[in-house]
């Protein structure tokens, strides 16, 4: 007998009955059972199956955080975070930058202004 069913990817993290947030809408879970040191739920609207979890149409999570393709949106996301020293170094950077910008204005204008000056005698 063969079973098509998906392996999930051990960083995303489905919807499983196992979370005491997750319920049944036919109010079908079974008695919990360890089995194999696993727990295990059983489904008793599906005689003698386990229960599926996030793949079952009638499941839903308590705090309504089943996302629709079945992961949990309580498990934290992993986020991209910057060091703060880092994110100093790209401002100080930023800020030499504009200094170097405003130095090579203000040259200029000092060089426009001397040759006016040196042109125009009183």
């Amino acid at each position: 007998m063969t079973t098509n069913t998906k392996r999930h990817n051990r960083s995303i993290r489905y919807c499983s009955p196992n979370c005491q947030f997750f319920r049944c809408s036919k109010r079908a879970l079974g008695p919990k059972q360890r089995v194999r040191g696993r727990l295990r739920i059983s489904c008793k609207f599906v005689a003698g199956d386990l229960c599926t979890g996030s793949r079952c149409t009638y499941s839903f999570c308590t705090k309504h955080k089943m996302l629709p393709d079945g992961k949990c949106g309580l498990r934290e996301r992993p986020t991209v975070k910057e060091d703060d020293d880092k994110i100093e170094q790209k401002y100080e950077r930023e800020l030499l930058n504009k200094e170097k910008q405003n130095s090579r204005y203000q040259t200029l204008l000092k060089d426009k202004y001397r040759k006016k000056l040196k042109g125009n005698k009183w």
